[in-house]
């Protein structure tokens, strides 16, 4: 399967959450192995296809606001507040 390059300018808050998984996915594969950015979207896109299919309504799959804040995803869903 060839690779497809997207190209993606992460906000601070999404790079923060991209480093905390690299974390946790690093604490479970172990030092030997070098967890790259590409990994971390990957494992994430394929819990967020699993959480998406097991939930019986769209809302029950959608993250706690305060999680979507400075994120592409706060402006979607209209939770953007005046600052």
């Amino acid at each position: 399967m060839a690779d497809t390059r997207v190209s993606y300018d992460a906000s601070e808050t999404e790079l923060a959450t991209i480093a905390q998984i690299k974390t946790h996915l690093s604490n479970a594969f172990g030092k030997d192995y070098a967890v790259t950015n590409a990994d971390v979207l990957t494992y994430s896109l394929l819990t967020a296809s699993e959480l998406l299919e097991e939930c019986q309504h769209y809302a029950q799959a959608m993250p706690y606001q305060h999680h979507v804040e400075g994120t592409r995803l706060e402006r979607l869903m209209g939770w953007r507040t005046e600052k």
